[in-house]
């Protein structure tokens, strides 16, 4: 399953958190069972892109930058996949 990640940073953290969060961050790996797809980042918070099929992993993660950073969690799926499905659920609710 795929989960798009935004953080943006607390308005409490201070820039000495924050740069030792980055700091940690440059060498930080994912856990066993997750993969990084992609991180994009504004100055202010960003985006992450991220495969699991343990949710468990994803609270893992969101506790090591929880003092830093405020996050939302979407699963997500491809377009192409989507499509079909939406046009099922759209075909039943119009019968």
């Amino acid at each position: 399953m795929h989960y798009m990640l935004t953080y943006t940073i607390k308005d409490t953290a201070s820039p000495s958190e924050q740069a030792a969060l980055t700091r940690k961050f440059q060498s930080w790996q994912p856990p066993d069972g997750l993969t990084m797809e992609g991180n994009w980042n504004s100055g202010t918070g960003g985006y992450a892109l991220v495969s699991t099929d343990d949710y468990t992993l994803m609270g893992e993660v969101l506790a090591q930058y929880s003092r830093v950073f405020r996050f939302t969690v979407d699963p997500v799926s491809p377009v192409e996949d989507m499509v079909p499905a939406t046009l099922r659920g759209l075909d039943w609710a119009a019968s």
